[in-house]
This record gives C-alpha cells, sequence and structure tokens, in this order.
C-alpha cells in the first residue's frame, strides 16, 4: 500500500459490513448500494453478508449477480412496491475503470433519479493493490479465494 492516507481509510472485513449494514439500515429507500472490485476479491461475500444483516432487522434486502442494466432501475422507479428497500449491486471492476456511461451510480440517478447512498470498494491484498476511485468504504478482505 503505498498511499499512507488511503490504507489508513481501509477496513476490515467484519468491521465493514458492520459500517455498511448502520449505513443502509438508516437510509431512506430505496437504498443503492455499489459494490465495486476485480475478480475474486470477495464481493458476493462481503453483500451477502450485508444482507443477510439488513434481512434479520426485517428490511427488504436483495444484491445483483452482475452489473445492472438501466431496466432495474426503470422498474424500481416504476413499481416502487415490488422494488427491495435496499439493493447492493455488484461491479466487477475498480471504480475508477468504469466508464462514465456504464457506472451503476451514474445510471441509476440519470435513469429513475436515484442516487446511489453507498459506495464500496472490495480488494483481496494477496492479489491486487487497495482499489483506485472514489468510495464510502474501503474493504480488505484476505480471506477470498481465487475461484479458478
Amino acid at each position: 500500500m503505498s498511499n499512507p492516507a488511503i490504507a489508513r481509510s481501509v477496513l476490515p472485513f467484519d468491521q465493514a459490513v458492520q459500517e455498511a449494514y448502520l449505513k443502509l439500515k438508516k437510509a431512506a429507500t430505496p437504498a443503492l448500494a455499489v459494490v465495486y472490485g476485480l475478480p475474486d476479491s470477495g464481493k458476493t461475500f462481503f453483500m451477502q453478508h450485508v444482507v443477510d444483516k439488513l434481512r434479520k432487522e426485517g428490511i427488504r434486502a436483495t444484491r445483483t449477480e452482475s452489473t445492472p442494466a438501466p431496466y432495474l432501475f426503470q422498474r424500481m422507479r416504476d413499481m416502487p412496491e415490488i422494488a427491495p428497500n435496499v439493493l447492493l449491486m455488484h461491479c466487477g471492476m475498480e471504480r475508477s475503470e468504469y466508464p462514465l456511461s456504464d457506472d451503476p451510480a451514474v445510471i441509476a440517478r440519470r435513469v429513475a433519479d436515484m442516487p446511489v447512498k453507498l459506495s464500496v470498494g472490495v480488494y483481496n491484498p494477496h492479489f491486487y493493490d487497495v482499489p483506485t476511485g472514489n468510495y464510502d468504504l474501503l474493504v480488505c478482505n484476505p480471506a477470498s479465494r481465487k475461484k479458478n
């Protein structure tokens, strides 16, 4: 970790799950969160832990398996009665690598006027450097494993 300012803001996995849970629990609904990270960094694992904690509180929470398409935001806007209270979105790149037109945070605001409440970068220090880009939370997940 070459940048000490960034290194101080990185949270261990369990602390980051708790922080995300608290922020999303307090957020106005629908609450959108985008979880960015390179392959095998633990994005899905992180999102599932947050979703499970929210569901235990009776909050309708779910996660996407891949980067969401614009129609998802249109449906949430047009049918709020079936939309989750909290949606965590899986994004398989670092935020700084997304073209602005493809970033789910930009699409959600453009298509449905829905701001993202939480932006998370997840990484495994055994495979990758600290993610670049602007995040509300940076998560260090050294326990993630290569899938292939």
